[in-house]
């Protein structure tokens, strides 16, 4: 789980200037930190091989079938009052196939319409802009892979450290007096 790259940091600012240096303070990692309110970016890379078809002996037939990798990858978000935000959401496979070897499989292509600004498309998760400090949770779960329809799940973590309020600087302007 990645914040997002450091172009993007310059495109829409993420307090980069607050983070990065609490981050190095405290032995965090900056891209798994983040604003309330901005979004962050992750993926999931499975991989999946089995080689038991290549293990018969010599005289004997291949009787199995193929076995598939992850057919279903699924994030569930919760915020740091252990409030759910999103169940189930359903990832795209970005690249690889649904046989052996690795695939990675992001968020869907979600397109945003803004009054005063051009839409623009992108896989992030948007927190709320009043999400309090602390750990927004992601529960993924990998489903469909094998003979037995294997299935595992993970839990990440992406830290959020103020708000996107606390980027607006307001400067001062003088008062003239006629």
């Amino acid at each position: 789980i990645t914040r997002e790259t450091p172009v993007d940091i310059a495109k829409h600012s993420r307090g980069a200037w607050e983070i990065i240096p609490y981050a190095e303070k405290n032995g965090l990692n900056a891209k798994e930190i983040t604003r309330a309110g901005y979004g962050f970016l992750f993926s999931v890379t499975t991989k999946y091989d089995n080689d038991w078809e290549e293990k018969v002996p010599e005289k004997a037939e291949k009787v199995g079938t193929t076995y598939y990798g992850p057919q279903k990858v699924t994030a569930t978000f919760w915020n740091p009052n252990y409030v759910m935000k999103g169940q189930n959401i359903e990832l795209e496979r970005v690249e690889g196939t649904a046989g052996k070897g690795t695939a990675v499989w992001k968020l869907p292509l979600k397109t945003y319409h803004f009054d005063t600004i051009p839409s623009e498309s992108d896989r992030k998760w948007y927190t709320d802009p009043d999400t309090k400090d602390g750990y927004y949770m992601i529960l993924i779960k990998v489903e469909g892979a094998g003979r037995n329809d294997l299935n595992t799940c993970i839990t990440k973590f992406v830290e959020i450290y103020g708000g996107m309020y606390d980027d607006i600087y307001t400067r001062p302007v003088p008062i003239h007096e006629e």
